[in-house]
């Protein structure tokens, strides 16, 4: 998981280096601690609202996808823990939505604009 709002360019650059491959950036996040689940857990930054972590993940995204070596990336996960946790009793807000399955906005918004301009982006950095 993610710690920090700006991708390890560096370190992402090592295998590509190694093996001459492209990297595919996997199982990162940004969560938000008034979503209702407790988000005490895990690697990933916890943050105050939905918006602050689309400002974090816009940044984010934006640097990953003008690293010239990347192929693609995957967001962490589709829906949020249970508020009660899972097996293993982790309760995070990971999810582009709730368990009630309505979009956090601001988080879905921001990847569906950077979906949109990466091929761009990555073209032109």
């Amino acid at each position: 998981m993610n710690q920090s709002p700006s991708p390890p360019g560096a370190e992402l650059g090592k295998p590509h280096a190694w093996t001459g491959r492209p990297v595919l950036v996997t199982e990162f996040s940004f969560k938000a601690l008034h979503a209702g689940v407790p988000s005490d857990t895990s690697a990933s930054l916890a943050l105050a609202t939905q918006e602050d972590p689309a400002a974090s993940l816009e940044r984010y995204l934006d640097a990953l996808v003008r690293l010239p070596f990347l192929v693609g990336y995957h967001w962490f996960q589709h829906s949020d823990q249970p508020p009660t946790g899972r097996f293993d009793g982790e309760s995070n807000n990971f999810g582009l939505v709730p368990n009630q399955d309505v979009p956090w906005r601001p988080v879905v918004d921001c990847l569906t604009q950077i979906n949109f301009d990466s091929e761009a982006l990555h073209r032109n950095p």
